[in-house]
């Protein structure tokens, strides 16, 4: 791999075949092998007024090329299959994936289901909707992610599984201020077997889709709001307990989901996080990673990609590990669902308007 590599792959196309638009994406990284989510949905491409598929895509050469595209969750009889969200425990080798039935955009059903085989074949899913409800706000839409969530390598918690899910109590046609948006985290300390939820937090600010990182000390949260600026959190102790939320000191961009994952000591990083993430103000345009070198407290450095419409402007991250780390990224540009391998010496060691360097998919 050149040491400025940035390479681009095609994974689907809104309006191709039967699916009006592909959306909500999340990533995993086990080795060499990667696999990509998606929901590929039907119809007018709506949040619940059309049926999603689950879609899935895998690479055995870290992100170079992609097999066949797999149906891993079908939407017969309308049902509309939403975020579906994995978490890897690398301790035991087995994969997870939380997803949920959206019922008219009123309430959900969550489940989870599990692959000892890297997502050739799954478990039957399980509810885990009771797990999400033991708090004492009665809240009945939940949605897990989106983007993939994280197992604990270091310090007293270190093997416990947590995924991130939002939290609303009314139909979105409400105004935000009744919907009640809010997070909280599932996690599990016996590799699956039971999980549990932490209370609701960020309602005031209104936060929902969300990303976990880990970092030296603690566990990043970075959550959408309903405004210009995310909000971001920490836990010192495994994700039990938060600090409240507050919001991110970064320029101004369109609310949207973003992307987080964190990278422990490659190449002279120790403690570094990247966002991926909208930097237009107004549109669904201009995806950038942003990158910060002390933990996630501070994201000093951007990293531009090639400007233009992403929608529906989600995105994932993961790391890809091997003799030259990179980042993996799953996104959208005009159309085309993209995974894009971009080696660390491109993210955070030159001039990024350089692009004759890279190779970027037209």
């Amino acid at each position: 791999m050149s040491n400025w590599e940035y390479t681009e792959t095609e994974l689907w196309r809104h309006n191709e075949g039967d699916y009006s638009i592909f959306h909500v994406f999340s990533l995993c990284a086990i080795g060499d092998t990667v696999l990509v989510f998606s929901e590929g949905r039907y119809g007018n491409g709506s949040d619940a007024d059309c049926a999603h598929d689950i879609r899935m895509k895998r690479s055995f050469d870290g992100g170079r090329t992609f097999g066949e595209d797999v149906c891993i969750l079908s939407a017969g009889n309308g049902v509309c299959w939403t975020n579906a969200s994995p978490v890897y425990d690398h301790n035991v080798g087995r994969l997870f994936l939380f997803f949920s039935d959206n019922q008219n955009n009123v309430r959900t059903e969550n489940m989870v289901m599990f692959s000892d085989d890297r997502g050739t074949t799954w478990s039957k899913p399980r509810s885990v909707t009771s797990a999400l409800e033991r708090v004492k706000i009665p809240l009945p839409f939940h949605l897990a992610g989106p983007g993939h969530g994280i197992c604990l390598k270091k310090g007293p918690f270190a093997g416990r599984l947590l995924m991130q899910f939002w939290h609303r109590s009314e139909n979105r046609k409400a105004s935000l201020e009744e919907r009640g948006y809010c997070v909280s985290v599932l996690y599990s300390d016996d590799h699956g077997e039971t999980w549990q939820t932490t209370e609701y937090l960020g309602a005031d600010l209104m936060v929902n889709e969300s990303r976990l990182a880990e970092v030296d000390g603690g566990i990043r949260w970075y959550a959408r709001t309903k405004g210009l600026s995310p909000a971001t959190s920490f836990s010192s102790d495994g994700g039990m307990t938060w600090l409240d939320f507050s919001h991110m000191d970064l320029p101004p961009a369109r609310s949207c989901d973003l992307g987080a994952v964190s990278l422990f000591g490659e190449n002279g990083l120790e403690n570094a996080v990247f966002i991926s993430r909208l930097s237009h103000e107004t549109l669904r345009n201009d995806m950038e990673i942003l990158m910060s070198f002390d933990g996630g407290k501070h994201f000093t450095e951007r990293f531009p990609l090639m400007p233009g419409d992403v929608m529906p402007g989600y995105s994932d991250l993961c790391i890809l590990k091997g003799e030259e780390p990179a980042v993996g990224l799953v996104h959208c540009r005009h159309n085309h669902v993209l995974f894009s391998r971009i080696s660390l010496q491109a993210l955070t060691g030159g001039k990024y308007e350089k692009t004759e360097r890279f190779v970027w998919l037209q």
